[in-house]
């Protein structure tokens, strides 16, 4: 039940899923009032979530400051080493 329910709630929170309702229901719906008000809506959910500038000021906004490795002081045991992917290179046939 959970797994079925995370999904349903996946898909209504992506921008998307909000964008193809606000057009569909604008189709089906015969006011006129509310035909425009949900063609303006999902126009202004376009720009917003796919307006580079503002992704990135948001994203901005959450991110840490980096450091300088020449402002750490004090000295530490153990470090994190940040890996982009491990590539299996003993997996490749040779011929």
């Amino acid at each position: 039940m959970f797994f079925l329910l995370s999904k349903i709630l996946d898909f209504f929170i992506t921008p998307l899923a909000w964008i193809l309702l606000c057009i569909l229901f604008s189709v089906v719906l015969k006011n006129k009032k509310w035909k425009s008000r949900l063609r303006i809506a999902s126009l202004a959910i376009l720009l917003v979530f796919t307006n580079p500038w503002l992704i990135s000021r948001v994203m901005s906004a959450w991110e840490v400051p980096a450091v300088n490795a020449q402002k750490i002081s004090e000295p530490y045991d153990v470090g994190i080493v940040l890996g982009g992917s491990m590539r299996y290179y003993d997996q490749v046939l040779i011929e």
